[in-house]
């Protein structure tokens, strides 16, 4: 009697262990099955967000191309030649104003033009130098760097 009592203890401890065991399976797979449910919700509000952005990037592309093509309806009225010629001063400008942040200053007296030259410059001194009726520079050369 004592070994059928026993074997009924050892069983019911073992139905209680696989009961346990069944138990915490069931919890591991419903934790698997909401971490996936939450990952296919982030890819899906990836996708939104991807969707959205370039949504936002077309919009300002056609903005700026329709921003283009109103800034380039007003010449068209103008000249080719007009056009040309604004187009080289404000590229003349531009190189202006690039020298003046390359080792280039401004002087009040160092030179008639007003400009002085440091050597360290990527630019050529006679790239901003005025120009003389006859083509040339007027006086400035790289010769005259640190003179001032």
């Amino acid at each position: 009697m004592q070994t059928e009592y026993r074997e009924s203890l050892q069983r019911e401890a073992d139905e209680a262990i696989y009961a346990r065991r069944a138990h915490a399976v069931e919890k591991e797979r419903q934790i698997k099955q909401s971490e996936l449910a939450a990952e296919i919700e982030l890819a899906e509000r990836r996708k939104e967000l991807v969707d959205t952005e370039a949504h936002n990037k077309l919009k300002l592309a056609e903005a700026s191309v329709k921003s283009q093509e109103m800034e380039l309806a007003i010449y068209e009225a103008v000249p080719p030649t007009t056009v040309a010629a604004l187009a080289l001063k404000a590229h003349r400008s531009s190189l202006r104003r690039r020298a003046s942040h390359h080792h280039y200053r401004r002087r009040s007296t160092a030179r008639p033009n007003g400009w002085s030259f440091r050597c360290a410059s990527p630019f050529p001194a006679t790239l901003l130098a005025p120009r003389s009726p006859m083509g040339r520079s007027a006086g400035t050369t790289r010769s005259s760097c640190r003179r001032a």
